[in-house]
């Protein structure tokens, strides 16, 4: 039998980095998914993208209100828009899952109106959105770039009564989220600390306090003060590309809703 050709070296494979970032409301997150340079946020979520824009941000965004938009997006950045952005920003991946049961709620409304309740999703609506978000995690993390999923934190309780932090993707009693954590190869946890009576806003990547932090680079270290997503990147995978003068024409704008 001939060699396999879908056998590849490991050595000098492209990385690209897949994070998730959970922390507070509040805390920064956005933010700092915004320094990301060549940057193009999916807007999921109502608390969009303000405090990115106040302080300077130079990404752009794409308002997401339904699953058809999410498809968009992808098969967007699939065909080309991964040429023009180096950095997908899912904002939040709770947003989009919130999206996802909405339109399967209505799906379902639709197809038995006298049976289902309009507002109310059934156990069969929240199972569809479950699998939704994991597989749209998988779709945009396969992509030619690089991806970050902002997350609320969900505390959660292991058999020992000892609380630890997911990042909020609903089901299974935290099933579904430590499915989502297995297709990122970092996951930071954002808290803010007091440094010779300095704020900074502190990422952790390793289990810390019941975060679950993550890195599969094996580079951050145990946790990083005022990162930006430049410095993330040159630390885990070399320099960010030098970012090129925007065109007048921007498709995402024209896709938006």
């Amino acid at each position: 039998m001939p060699r396999p050709s879908a056998i590849k070296p490991v050595k000098g494979k492209k990385a690209y980095v897949h994070a998730v970032i959970v922390a507070d409301a509040g805390w920064g997150k956005t933010v700092f998914a915004g320094t990301a340079e060549r940057g193009l946020f999916l807007v999921c979520d109502p608390e969009g993208t303000l405090s990115a824009s106040s302080l300077g941000s130079e990404a752009d965004e794409w308002i997401i209100r339904t699953t058809k938009d999410l498809e968009e997006a992808y098969k967007w950045l699939r065909d080309e828009g991964h040429e023009e952005y180096d950095w997908v920003i899912v904002d939040t991946v709770g947003g989009a899952q919130r999206i996802l049961q909405r339109s399967a709620l209505e799906a379902s409304y639709k197809a038995n109106p006298g049976k289902r309740d309009p507002d109310v999703p059934s156990m069969d609506v929240h199972q569809k959105a479950q699998i939704q978000i994991i597989k749209f995690i998988m779709m945009f993390n396969d992509l030619p770039m690089n991806s970050i999923f902002t997350a609320h934190p969900m505390h959660l309780e292991d058999d020992e009564g000892e609380t630890y932090t997911l990042p909020y993707v609903h089901g299974g009693r935290g099933e579904v989220a430590q499915q989502a954590l297995g297709h990122f190869n970092i996951a930071g946890y954002g808290v803010t600390k007091e440094v010779n009576g300095k704020e900074v806003r502190r990422m952790y990547f390793s289990h810390a306090g019941g975060l679950r932090g993550k890195d599969r680079f094996n580079k951050l270290g145990r946790y990083k003060d005022d990162l930006t997503v430049p410095q993330m990147q040159a630390i885990v995978t070399g320099p960010a590309r030098t970012p090129v003068k925007k065109t007048a024409a921007r498709r995402p704008a024209t896709a938006a809703k």
